[in-house]
């Protein structure tokens, strides 16, 4: 498949394979949702992979978002690019001027997805 994995999508996968839950609580505390989506049926040779929700990511002062055709990214907390993963596998052309109602809506969501992951801390 040409669609976008992620590690997140491993535990949904391996609760799909036994039938397991996930749980909402451990030792008395909420526990964060999960984000990922089960690649099952890849693995089982009888469907696609279609990542339905965006990937998000932070890792010190580097962060991106994956929605669809687009890479949002924020490097050492510069300003942001964004690329078109299609027409641009390298990451050479950024678009952030060219399409700034895209790249706003992507920063608008990656922002609330870093507020929703703050509440966790």
């Amino acid at each position: 498949t040409e669609h976008t994995g992620h590690l997140i999508d491993i535990v949904p996968t391996i609760l799909e394979v036994t039938g397991a839950e996930y749980p909402d609580t451990y030792q008395g505390k909420k526990v964060l949702p999960y984000d990922g989506q089960s690649f099952l049926s890849v693995l089982m040779g009888n469907g696609t992979f279609e990542r339905f929700d965006p990937l998000y990511f932070q890792w010190g002062k580097d962060e991106a978002l994956i929605e669809e055709d687009w890479k949002l990214v924020r490097l050492d907390a510069g300003p942001w690019e964004l690329y078109n993963r299609n027409q641009d596998k390298t990451e050479l052309v950024d678009l952030s001027i060219v399409e700034p109602s895209v790249a706003d809506s992507l920063i608008r969501k990656h922002e609330a997805w870093m507020r929703a992951m703050d509440a966790y801390r």
